[in-house]
């Protein structure tokens, strides 16, 4: 009986080692689990960080440039303004907001001038969907139809006007039709606008 007693007690006790070294296995494991979570995160952290400061730097390197440029544009307009060349001349050359009722008003002063009648004026008016500041703005097509009825020389004064309007315009089709001293003139015309610097500032997503 007692001989028993000390094997039953040995192998108690190895059963009580085998549990407490199984123990002391999954802990560990969950110890290297939440280390290594936690390296990852740190290292990915490190990494947003370092882009962040990346992207504040580029854009403390852009407000400088534009503070040092700041003084240069504003001697440049005002020997602009000093010369004989007007900047609304400038403007109006290439107007900044787009204004579909005032180009057709403009079109229908050159062709009175020019001593023709408009038989018809076609184009899309797309003041609501129209483009009115852009971040970086380039000139935006303004594109109508024209039929104005007269004689030739009047014809060829309508033309001439146009290429001496101060706004931008170009003759992309032109048709001709009738007598000398009745002609009539069909013409595709283009005008341009180009939308306003936006002043917004830009945000930019880090990921």
């Amino acid at each position: 009986m007692k001989l028993r007693e000390v094997f039953s007690g040995k192998r108690s006790a190895i059963e009580q080692a085998k549990s407490v070294v199984l123990i002391w296995v999954i802990v560990a494991s969950v110890l290297v689990s939440l280390s290594l979570v936690g390296i990852n995160f740190l290292w990915d952290l490190r990494g947003y960080n370092s882009r962040v400061i990346s992207a504040k730097r580029e854009a403390e390197d852009t407000l400088r440039q534009n503070l040092a440029h700041a003084p240069q544009l504003q001697q440049n307009y005002k020997l602009l303004e000093d010369s004989e060349v007007n900047p609304q001349i400038i403007l109006d050359a290439l107007p900044s907001r787009y204004d579909f009722p005032a180009l057709a008003t403009s079109v229908a002063s050159l062709v009175t001038r020019s001593g023709l009648v408009i038989e018809s004026f076609n184009g899309e008016d797309q003041g609501e969907a129209a483009l009115q500041f852009q971040a970086d703005p380039a000139p935006i097509d303004m594109p109508f139809q024209l039929t104005v009825e007269g004689s030739y020389d009047d014809v060829k004064k309508f033309i001439q006007n146009l290429n001496r309007s101060i706004r931008a315009m170009k003759i992309e089709k032109l048709s001709l039709s009738g007598t000398n001293a009745n002609m009539q003139a069909e013409l595709e015309i283009t005008s341009y606008y180009q939308p306003a610097v936006s002043p917004s500032a830009e945000t930019v997503e880090i990921k």
